[in-house]
């Protein structure tokens, strides 16, 4: 093997093994979201927060979720596919899986990375049914009914 061949291939494995090393440290750097599957609910001085999972299978977890008005919903995102929430008709004109009470106000979280969180604190009573816009097709859709 000649002199130019050994550098090469030098060179490939320090560059795999920079990459590896560089994905590793990225990957313990990325905030973490307890990954609870439950739904978990924290007291708060205006209501309560009640958790909601957003993950790779493309699931909303739970997907129907009972609270009271005043409470709040954080949808997590636990895994690392961007994910929406989205209770807007004018985001998804053809959409039958989005459903607000009638007065109720729309609402799109717009891109919630992996890590991050979206909130929404309900006010009016009724049912919301509310999409993830890349993966309606996947199903990924879930309800809110406020009491």
């Amino acid at each position: 093997m000649n002199r130019l061949s050994r550098i090469t291939i030098a060179a490939i494995i320090g560059l795999q093994a920079m990459f590896w090393l560089a994905a590793f440290v990225l990957m313990k750097l990325t905030p973490q979201v307890t990954q609870d599957s439950q739904q978990t609910a924290r007291a708060t001085g205006a209501g309560t927060i009640i958790a909601v999972e957003m993950n790779d299978n493309l699931r909303f977890a739970p997907t129907e979720i009972t609270i009271k008005a005043g409470d709040t919903v954080e949808w997590r995102n636990t895994g690392s596919v961007r994910h929406t929430v989205t209770a807007d008709p004018g985001r998804a004109p053809g959409s039958k899986n989005i459903a607000l009470p009638a007065g109720a106000e729309t609402f799109d979280s717009g891109w919630v990375k992996g890590g991050q969180v979206f909130r929404y604190t309900f006010s009016e009573p009724g049912v919301y049914r509310y999409i993830c816009l890349p993966h309606e097709g996947a199903r990924m859709f879930g309800t809110v009914i406020v009491g």
